[in-house]
């Protein structure tokens, strides 16, 4: 039996029935307790709390491994896990195969074992999270894997946003119109095949600009719609990947229907950070017809008219990306990559910053550098968007959304992401 000083120091055992996470098979199971006393916590008062009850039968189950390292990475610094992995190999328990190892995908669902020092002991903090999901910021990845139904709620993968959106391109006709407005749009994952880790997005936003109308549309907005539907898959490898297919309408001079394919690959270097390749593909293009006008000054004064057809095709683009989660679980990714036709290079990024389980600030930006080194054709061809904002998580998981596995891997479509480009017919 362990003392009560240690049982105030430590969760015996490990139970979320509230968020769907079964962590116990066969073993009485006690639930999470609402916080977590501070205080210096020992190695054997960790190992008498709960790797002895668990060895009573003469095995540990995976479930119950899974249990003590939730606990095992919230509360005992990398030496002591370590320390443990070596005591749990020598008790010989057939059940388990070899040493419990901490996986390098282990950031999902973990903020404790970010935060650790290589230290002797560890100042726990004081806490008050409900069972759910207070569990779901100690597990570690491997915990994660067997317990994905945490976040696979209807809502708990889903966003509502909207931001303050700027953006300009080849489409804007040279340098008569940059555009300013609102996107209003939600971005949602849940998962198809949990055996394999697949997961669905669906994504879409409207754009409103141009509010008081342009040259172009006379008193008439600017409407976008980006549509945003595909696969997504985060192995326990630390290999991920999403493939999107996007889709956009443009209300502006004449109405236009667009579409691409999007594909992301990334793996996760460490803990924390992942790098990797997205490209674009464009699937259709459009065409319309443009008018041009042009004023001879000299007398008399005359004005003529040319009607042109032009296409207008998605950019393609290769941009290779890292993304980075920080202690408080904001993430920010970058990326620098190649652009084709009237494109040269690309650079841009963005970042999720969550203020609470239900709120975050959202940011991106993206450049695409013309072929053209003057004016006017450098103005004509350049191609830039920037957007900041807010996002609402329905299902309170803002602060855990850099580390769910079923949380969209791409962001929905926009004016960087989607970039068009205009081209004669």
């Amino acid at each position: 039996m362990f003392s009560n000083r240690a049982a105030q120091r430590l969760r015996k055992w490990v139970l979320a029935s509230s968020a769907g996470c079964l962590l116990a098979n066969g073993s009485p199971a006690i639930a999470i307790e609402d916080s977590i006393v501070s205080g210096s916590v020992e190695l054997q008062e960790y190992y008498a709390a709960l790797v002895e009850p668990s060895l009573a039968d003469g095995q540990i189950t995976d479930a119950e491994r899974q249990a003590i390292l939730s606990v095992a990475v919230k509360t005992l610094t990398r030496a002591q896990i370590e320390e443990l992995e070596r005591r749990i190999a020598d008790a010989n328990v057939p059940s388990l195969p070899g040493s419990i190892s901490i996986p390098k995908y282990s950031t999902r669902n973990s903020e404790g074992f970010k935060q650790a020092k290589l230290s002797e002991n560890i100042e726990a903090e004081a806490t008050s999270r409900d069972a759910g999901d207070d569990l779901g910021q100690a597990v570690d990845g491997e915990i994660a894997s067997a317990c994905d139904a945490c976040d696979s709620g209807l809502c708990d993968n889903l966003s509502l946003f909207g931001t303050f959106e700027g953006f300009k391109g080849p489409v804007d006709l040279g340098d008569r119109n940059g555009n300013f407005g609102v996107r209003l749009g939600f971005n949602w994952g849940y998962p198809l095949l949990e055996d394999y880790c697949l997961g669905i997005q669906i994504g879409s936003a409207v754009t409103f600009a141009d509010f008081r109308g342009t040259q172009f549309t006379g008193d008439d907005d600017r409407i976008q719609s980006f549509t945003t539907l595909g696969l997504f898959q985060r192995r326990d490898t630390g290999f991920n990947w999403g493939f999107v297919w996007d889709i956009l309408n443009d209300d502006y001079y004449h109405e236009m229907n667009m579409q691409q394919f999007r594909l992301q690959i990334g793996y996760e270097l460490t803990s924390f950070d992942e790098v990797g390749v997205w490209v674009t593909k464009g699937q259709r293009g459009d065409s319309g017809i443009v008018a041009t006008v042009i004023t001879n000054p000299a007398p008399p004064p005359a004005t003529i008219t040319i009607l042109g057809t032009e296409h207008r095709d998605p950019m393609t683009q290769a941009n290779f990306f890292w993304r980075h989660v920080w202690p408080n679980n904001a993430t920010t990714r970058a990326w620098i990559g190649l652009a084709e036709e009237h494109g040269e290079w690309t650079i841009g990024g963005d970042a999720n910053i969550p203020l609470s389980d239900s709120l975050s600030l959202v940011s991106e930006a993206q450049f695409i550098s013309p072929s053209g080194d003057s004016f006017p054709a450098g103005a004509s061809e350049e191609i830039w968007s920037l957007s900041m904002g807010i996002a609402i998580y329905p299902g309170q998981k803002a602060m855990r959304a850099a580390h769910s596995r079923y949380a969209p891997y791409l962001p929905v479509a926009n004016n960087g992401s989607f970039a068009v480009d205009k081209l004669p017919e």
